[in-house]
């Protein structure tokens, strides 16, 4: 009796107990798909908070060589001039989709060696050596060897000559006018080294002032090849001028800034000329670009 007793005082009554078991199955079963659920909600909120809070890219960076650039932001330009030489027309609105860095100086004989191990220029009575004067007496071929053997060395960026539309739209910082600091040429000394205060030489990169966006020497001191084949504008980068691969070794590339030897009207932004790949200058140098690869270049 004792026993009974004791049992059914801790026994609920059967008519219950199928429905508080079905009750616990449920919460057993509930618990684990909410959590999962939860679980994959809160991954992707963290995912799309880190997404939007990566930092933006530095507006200036250094590689290992020690060439600095400057990030230029993207913006719509007019390319060319009705005012210039009939090459140089028509003038057109091109946009720049995506932000890039142009290297803020010239290509010095320094970062040449580094890269390289070899002075094109050395003993030449047209130029003075230096680790700080513009590399001269490169090519186009050899500008573009230059590129490739950088970005072996750099696996980190990827490197190349600029495109004429990136070339006028950074020269021109913003600037709708003949030089990137306005149309006054009696101001031009104080950023371009050009034929009437040059000395017949190229001078070392970054001593004139720099245009709105801190890049030097884009107008004057030495010329600058691009990527881009010589061509009648506008400009279409759709009609192969920008595939040098495919394109004749001879075909004139474009040469871009003028150089200590050039007048006042060939310094210039929207002034334009062209050479064949395979000749040899001390007027002629290059300057690189760099992809971002946060700015979705």
């Amino acid at each position: 009796m004792t026993l009974y007793q004791r049992k059914k005082a801790h026994t609920i009554p059967l008519t219950h107990e199928p429905q508080r078991n079905a009750a616990k199955a449920t919460r057993r079963r509930s618990i684990p798909q909410v959590s999962v659920i939860a679980l994959i909600a809160v991954a992707g909120v963290l995912v799309a908070v880190l997404q939007g809070c990566q930092p933006p890219p530095p507006e200036t960076y250094t590689n290992s060589i020690g060439m600095e650039f400057v990030l230029i932001p993207g913006g719509t330009f007019t390319m060319g001039s009705e005012d210039g030489y009939g090459w140089e027309k028509p003038a057109h609105t091109m946009t720049v989709e995506q932000p890039f860095y142009m290297g803020r100086y010239e290509v010095t004989q320094g970062q040449w060696k580094a890269v390289m191990g070899t002075e094109p220029w050395q003993g030449a009575e047209d130029v003075r050596e230096g680790d700080t004067y513009p590399a001269v007496y490169v090519n186009g071929n050899h500008a573009q060897a230059f590129v490739e053997k950088l970005n072996a060395l750099d696996r980190e960026n990827r490197y190349l000559l600029p495109t004429e539309v990136e070339w006028e739209y950074a020269c021109r910082a913003g600037s709708a006018a003949a030089y990137s600091f306005g149309d006054d040429v009696n101001a031009l000394g104080d950023y371009a080294w050009y034929r009437e205060n040059a000395e017949g030489f190229a001078q070392p990169v970054g001593q004139k002032k720099p245009n709105a966006w801190g890049l030097y020497d884009m107008n004057g001191n030495v010329w600058e090849w691009m990527r881009s084949l010589q061509e009648v504008y506008p400009y279409d980068p759709k009609d192969g001028r920008e595939d040098l691969d495919a394109a004749d070794e001879y075909h004139p590339r474009v040469f871009r800034g003028g150089s200590y030897f050039s007048n006042s009207r060939n310094v210039r932004c929207a002034f334009r000329d062209g050479q064949s790949p395979d000749g040899y200058y001390s007027t002629g140098g290059f300057r690189l670009v760099m992809l971002c690869p946060r700015c979705g270049s």
